[in-house]
């Protein structure tokens, strides 16, 4: 796109905002009466998507001759929220996609940051801060609405969510030069470089439009300066790309204040949801056959939230954090996984027996979000019998949904349910970035360098990393190259 015709988007953008203010501010646009919502969207394809602007239909307000009665002034202020954030999220994603679209060369190489990249990085933060306030605004509208029925939230509310989605499409996408995606590896310790040149290679057989970033991080000498500064630019580049391959990096147990890497990689990019699959495979005979669930983990909170000290000699405290915000984004996420993936059943796994407030809550939450979904079956069981009913009768579970530390456990107990570690995959999902890696979280130093490793766990997560980039004629021949090698 030419400078001229970003100038000329950036006018018709100023344009569009003079007109949706004076919708705002006359308050007519919550009677749904002198605005149509197409009409907004059109405002939006134009200014985050200039491309598209002749396919958009001209924006043509009728206006009547008296407006009818504003509606009441919402008690919380969304009003004058949706104009202190609406609009400057909209900017932001233009000047984030006008940023994008001029790096006409793939990045330099990890630790070689342009000024442009830089640039482009503060927007993007800067988007995401104005984003996350944008779906509060939503949802506050929404609560409105059912607590006043005066007809003003559910259609503003959902532009809103229609909009924030055009955002999140636009601007929070993996990275893409020349044709090619452009993914950060991080192979990990242990045997993680083996298996991560396994994947490598059969990517490379397959002709995979992709290229690696590949950033050597490391946890196992976590003390050294040079450790920590790779693990910056690891979620440096992870922030820039959007998508990761990763191995496990190991985390002493003997080391006293280190904080795990992978641990603090999901906190600070916010890689909230964890997903593991744990699915027979024809040639790995078990005990139980037909073993087909999905275990997804609440990721940035729970006993992981690294909140422990010695009050005195001999006493520790150690603090477990459960919000509802994140209780209820989690709950949301397996449900929706559940509905795109055609599952039935959706578990929420919890102690709430004995920790009354903290999952209490967590289970609360899951029963409140269910409504939402009257399609799926939902029930919740405590995390110790959930424990024995995975070993005895698996088939019973579809999708699992529970805190951070219950998922780690149940994630290994169904892991042994169909072969082991090595062969089942996962995920972990945020708003903005998507890293791949093993489900279950094994570093395996005591069999490095001895030709023993099993690459099936990664080769299938760059499998589901190719779907996710909506490459499934690649990952349909590599997974299915995988299983005919184990059969």
């Amino acid at each position: 796109m030419s400078t001229a015709e970003w100038d000329d988007a950036r006018e018709q953008g100023k344009e569009d905002k003079k007109w949706l203010l004076v919708n705002l501010q006359d308050n007519s646009i919550f009677q749904c009466q002198t605005l149509n919502r197409d009409v907004w969207k059109d405002a939006a394809v134009q200014r985050l998507s200039p491309g598209l602007a002749s396919k958009a239909q001209p924006l043509e307000v009728t206006t009547p001759s008296s407006f009818p009665s504003p509606a009441p002034a919402s008690p919380n202020g969304e009003l004058d929220a949706l104009n202190d954030v609406i609009f400057p999220a909209l900017e932001e994603a233009l000047k984030r996609r006008q940023i994008r679209l001029q790096q006409a060369h793939r990045p330099p190489s990890v630790g070689q940051v342009t000024p442009r990249q830089q640039r482009a990085e503060a927007a993007h933060e800067k988007l995401r801060k104005l984003v996350y306030k944008l779906a509060h605004v939503c949802k506050e509208i929404d609560h409105y609405d059912k607590a006043e029925p005066v007809g003003m939230g559910r259609d503003v509310g959902t532009f809103l969510e229609g909009l924030l989605e055009e955002i999140l499409s636009d601007i929070f996408k993996p990275t893409k030069f020349g044709g090619k995606y452009t993914v950060t590896l991080i192979p990990g310790d242990g045997i993680g470089a083996e298996v991560a040149e396994s994947v490598k290679t059969i990517f490379k057989a397959d002709n995979v439009p992709v290229e690696w970033e590949q950033v050597d991080v490391t946890g196992v000498d976590a003390s050294s300066g040079r450790t920590e500064d790779l693990f910056r630019e690891s979620v440096s580049s992870l922030r820039r790309n959007k998508l990761g391959l990763k191995g496990i990096l190991h985390t002493p147990i003997s080391r006293s204040g280190h904080q795990s890497f992978n641990v603090a990689m999901r906190q600070e990019l916010d890689i909230y949801a964890s997903i593991c699959l744990i699915k027979n495979i024809p040639g790995y005979q078990t005990r139980h056959n037909n073993v087909d669930l999905c275990i997804i983990r609440e990721n940035t909170e729970g006993e992981y939230s690294g909140l422990e000290h010695q009050s005195v000699p001999g006493v520790v405290e150690s603090l477990k954090i459960i919000t509802r915000a994140k209780s209820e984004r989690i709950a949301k996420f397996a449900f929706n996984f559940a509905l795109a993936n055609s599952r039935k059943k959706v578990t929420c796994i919890h102690k709430a027996n004995i920790m009354k407030l903290a999952d209490g809550l967590f289970r609360s939450t899951f029963h409140q979000v269910a409504k939402e979904y009257p399609s799926l079956e939902v029930n919740d069981m405590i995390v110790d019998n959930a424990s024995m009913q995975a070993v005895g009768r698996p088939q019973q579970f579809d999708v699992m949904v529970m805190p951070n530390l219950y998922g780690g456990i149940l994630s290994n107990i169904g892991a042994a349910l169909v072969g082991g570690p090595g062969i089942v995959p996962g995920c972990n999902m945020g708003r903005d970035v998507a890293v791949f890696e093993p489900g279950c979280r094994h570093v395996g130093l005591d069999i490095k360098g001895k030709d023993q490793a099993n690459p099936t766990a990664l080769i299938l997560s760059g499998s589901m990393l190719l779907r996710h980039l909506g490459l499934d004629d690649h990952a349909n021949r590599i997974s299915q190259a995988v299983y005919a090698v184990i059969a």
